[in-house]
């Protein structure tokens, strides 16, 4: 039980959400063609990177190939690390929500409360309450430990069931 909750706590984790903006271009070393959802350091820079070509919802919105005056440049270049950093801040608040919702999930299956072993722990106070998206990140890897914590205690209390119970046994 533990393990399938520690599988989906990682899954959520690891999802990333579906980008609408992609950023394409090709390696200039391997010949590999790249996609990101993030705008590569070069894209609209001062110094010229890799031809990239920018695809919002499947369409072409840009190809830095084609040359743009300097105000448009640099309202392109802000728009899209702004875009960027914006994504990445809703990704991270879905991913600790996800993630608070499998450890309730966890602890609604299992006999055992999280909270049991860590009720002191502030760390764990902070995962349920409503935080600015920039705690997240801590939190959600307090969550982890504190899950992994308790995993590893409810295995140790269970091999030692097993262990004393071989002994009564001899």
């Amino acid at each position: 039980m533990w393990t399938k909750a520690l599988v989906l706590i990682v899954m959520g984790l690891t999802a990333s959400l579906v980008e609408a903006r992609m950023y394409q271009w090709t390696d200039a070393d391997s010949g590999n063609t790249q996609l990101s959802g993030n705008p590569p350091s070069w894209y609209r820079g001062q110094t010229r990177g890799p031809r990239i070509f920018v695809f919002e919802q499947g369409r072409l919105i840009d190809d830095t190939s084609i040359a743009v005056e300097e105000p448009e440049r640099q309202a392109l270049r802000a728009n899209a690390f702004r875009q960027a950093g914006e994504m990445a801040t809703l990704a991270q608040a879905r991913r600790a929500a996800q993630a608070r919702a499998s450890l309730k999930d966890a602890e609604s299956d299992s006999s055992m409360s999280l909270d049991e072993p860590f009720a002191d722990d502030p760390r764990l106070v902070d995962t349920v309450t409503e935080e600015p998206v920039e705690a997240q990140t801590d939190n959600t890897i307090a969550t982890l430990k504190a899950l992994i914590e308790a995993w590893d205690i409810q295995r140790t209390q269970d091999a030692k069931e097993i262990i004393d119970s071989q002994i009564d046994d001899f």
